[in-house]
């Protein structure tokens, strides 16, 4: 009797630790199932994302081919994606710093004065032209009146 009572509870133990293992399989199938589903999501997601690219950057389709290829700009492997955005964030700080620091009014100035520049030499040819168109009809005129 005690045997037997010892080999039903030894079977009842491992019944138990065999039920514990089926209900950690089953929690662990239940979170990879929820895993695939979020990833499933993201995937449309990115899919969706990489579409807005596509129609919103026409150079993406053109330089395609070069993603991924060594020695060009399109290398992933050689350059480090985390410190190429953090290098861009330190750089897009440093504009908007600059940006601050220029005044607005001298730009417009300056761009006013580079146009009248601009204007002056135009003119400043075309009364070079006009000389020379003069300097051409009195040689024309003395050789025809000569």
């Amino acid at each position: 009797m005690k045997e037997c009572d010892a080999e039903i509870s030894a079977i009842v133990k491992e019944q138990q630790k065999l039920q514990h293992k089926i209900t950690d399989a089953n929690v662990k199938r239940k979170k990879l199932e929820n895993e695939i589903k979020r990833m499933e999501m993201e995937q449309k997601d990115c899919s969706l994302k990489v579409d807005k690219l596509l129609e919103r950057h026409s150079w993406i389709v053109a330089e395609k081919q070069l993603f991924g290829k060594s020695g060009t700009d399109y290398d992933f492997s050689s350059r480090d994606p985390r410190k190429s955005r953090e290098e861009l964030e330190k750089l897009q700080a440093e504009q908007s710093g600059l940006e601050k620091r220029v005044n607005k009014k001298v730009i417009v100035m300056f761009e006013k004065a580079e146009d009248e520049y601009n204007d002056l030499l135009s003119k400043k040819v075309i009364e070079e032209l006009d000389e020379k168109k003069k300097e051409t009809l009195k040689v024309t005129w003395v050789k025809v009146t000569s």
